[in-house]
């Protein structure tokens, strides 16, 4: 397991993948407000990227089990502190104009929101996303980019659901992150801001690879 520190956005891209995965967004542009107001009566969640609408789509039973899991790991950890995980249902106002509704997320002390109904989280410590096939190329370089401009950010985790392999960044300073990629079975994630200590095999409880591309569609 290595360590690297990361200082430009050029060198995070090339560490991560050759070519992003996107997905392609609705040709008519919304404002915020617009977006807001569809949000709060649509019974399919979407994220917001400056005008555009991406809607959330269905999950599979591994990138399932693995946000759970690393949910519980965290509530577990946290006890009776003054610690609380948020999971895919909260969302997160990344810009003034983007909106994210990441896997886990995870604060101690008050949680900051907005005065939006439902409101937006502002100021999670920690971001977890697990990699589907559909999302992959997002996750790993836009979403990537957008997190770590997040000045409360000091941790974000990409975790892998059709195999077992976890991307770790770590805020070193104010310029920089330190990237430990590729931590497996018998490593373990040390998130120490928010005095956490999981093994990466927690993670992958109850996870069985032959059914990554099992798919659960929203109704």
């Amino acid at each position: 397991m290595s360590v690297t520190t990361l200082d430009k956005p050029a060198e995070r891209e090339a560490v991560l993948v050759d070519q992003p995965q996107t997905l392609s967004p609705p040709s008519q542009k919304l404002t915020v407000q617009e977006y807001l107001e569809r949000e709060r009566h649509s019974e399919i969640r979407h994220e917001f990227v400056e005008g555009d609408l991406f809607p959330m789509s269905g999950t599979t039973l591994n990138h399932n089990q693995i946000a759970f899991n690393f949910a519980r790991a965290l509530d577990t950890a946290f006890g009776d502190r003054d610690c609380v995980v948020y999971i895919s249902d909260i969302r997160l106002r990344v810009a003034s104009d983007r909106y994210r509704y990441p896997d886990v997320m995870a604060l101690c002390g008050v949680a900051e929101v907005d005065n939006e109904t439902p409101p937006c989280l502002l100021n999670p410590t920690l971001i977890v996303e697990v990699l589907s096939p559909s999302t992959a190329g997002v996750d790993r370089i836009e979403k990537q980019e957008e997190y770590l401009k997040i000045p409360s950010i000091t941790d974000y985790l990409i975790v892998a659901s059709d195999s077992v392999k976890v991307m770790h960044y770590t805020r070193n300073n104010a310029t920089s992150w330190l990237l430990t990629p590729n931590m497996e079975i018998g490593d373990t994630l040390t998130i120490s801001v928010l005095d956490v200590v999981i093994p990466v095999d927690v993670l992958y409880r109850k996870v069985t690879f032959a059914d990554a591309e099992t798919t659960l569609q929203p109704v």
